[in-house]
């Protein structure tokens, strides 16, 4: 006859050689494409000291939210706070960064010449 014994070990969060808890070595960072389009792609960067059991809180900026580790998105365009949340154990870290989708960088540029030669005046664009 055999038993099975379970134990429930609580983590410890702090590492005793350096004092330091294992909290600080939990940063979230992402990193965003979107090729100018609508849909942008986000890489989870983030450190975790377990990532196994690590949740990821992506608040996109527009009210939608997502709980996946590489999520994309579509956005309306326009400009936004993404921000994601990493969570273990008791530990959590955000970070946030401005997502701007569909906006046209030239959109307000404009250009004005005057010729004050007596000669024609050639302009090339490229």
């Amino acid at each position: 006859m055999f038993r099975t014994l379970f134990l429930a070990l609580p983590i410890a969060l702090c590492n005793p050689a350096s004092g330091q808890s294992l909290c600080d070595s939990l940063n979230a960072f992402f990193q965003w494409n979107s090729s100018g389009a609508p849909t942008v792609d986000f890489q989870n960067w983030s450190d975790s000291p377990d990532p196994l059991t690590t949740s990821y809180l992506w608040n996109f900026g527009d009210g939608s939210f997502s709980t996946m580790k590489n999520p994309a998105h579509t956005f309306a365009p326009g400009t936004y706070a993404v921000c994601l949340t990493v969570q273990w154990a008791n530990c959590s870290s955000s970070f946030c960064d401005s997502v701007t989708v569909g906006l046209d960088a030239c959109a307000g540029l404009s250009a004005f010449f005057t010729s004050w030669s007596p000669q024609p005046l050639t302009v090339e664009f490229f």
